[in-house]
């Protein structure tokens, strides 16, 4: 193979790495953005469920509030199906007019499940999509494989100059 090609190659990796490592970034930027906006909504929302018994709830801005927690979980998750279901507890819990404590103990599932959840996103952040790490792989690993193919001569001859131990090695 050609050193033009092998360069060519090179250079392709190291533009393809560049490229998902700013796609990668991005994608974390946005999965932060979605944490921070769940964590908003359920506190919201637990707030305006615990309002309920007292009477001061706004109804249009509690059920905006749980529009946008049922837009944001992803319904074939299992953490997200049980969070979801838990905060639908909560408002029945609530609508029924119980004790506090049992309100405050409803609110505190959600609070614990809602954690689950939002611990899991941030796992996910941290190492990443699956797709980006097979790709960051396979690219670093041809990086390697095309710069190896590209100096093999000039490491072969280094090799063979400190394998005969040579002072006058014509080759360095």
């Amino acid at each position: 193979m050609s050193d033009s090609v092998l360069s060519t190659i090179i250079g392709a990796s190291i533009a393809l790495i560049g490229l998902i490592v700013a796609k990668e970034g991005k994608t974390s930027e946005f999965r932060q953005q979605w944490i921070d906006g769940l964590r908003a909504d359920i506190a919201e929302y637990v707030s305006y469920a615990l309002q309920l018994p007292v009477g001061n709830l706004d109804t249009q801005a509690a059920n905006e509030c749980l529009a946008r927690i049922r837009l944001r979980l992803n319904p074939t998750e299992k953490l997200s199906k049980e969070l979801l279901g838990i905060v639908l507890n909560l408002t029945d819990t609530v609508g029924e007019g119980t004790a506090s404590t049992v309100a405050n103990m409803a609110a505190d599932k959600v609070v614990s499940a809602s954690q689950a959840v939002l611990k899991e996103e941030w796992k996910r952040v941290k190492r990443g999509e699956w797709k980006y790490i097979l790709v960051l792989s396979t690219a670093v690993a041809s990086l390697i494989i095309s710069a190896a193919i590209l100096f093999y001569p000039e490491i072969q001859r280094v090799i063979e100059c400190v394998c005969h131990i040579s002072f006058a090695c014509p080759h360095l």
